[in-house]
């Protein structure tokens, strides 16, 4: 994210036999809704985050209701 700016990317959640998960889903553009359609949760990155690496633990907003 840009340095000094919180950020929220979308994302897919699910809950499987190895615990929970979250992918990136779509591109970062305000403009691109077929991410949002797949999306169902939020990765916050905090503002002093610049990269997220894979396995990192994240904070996560959950949007589907059914979670």
């Amino acid at each position: 994210s840009i340095p000094g700016r919180r950020q929220f990317m979308r994302a897919r959640f699910e809950v499987g036999w190895n615990g929970a998960s979250v992918e990136p889903v779509g591109g970062a553009g305000s403009h691109l809704l077929g991410g949002l359609a797949q999306a169902n949760a939020l990765v916050v990155v905090p503002e002093d985050v610049t990269e997220v690496a894979d396995g990192e633990t994240v904070s996560v907003l959950v949007l589907d209701r059914d979670f």
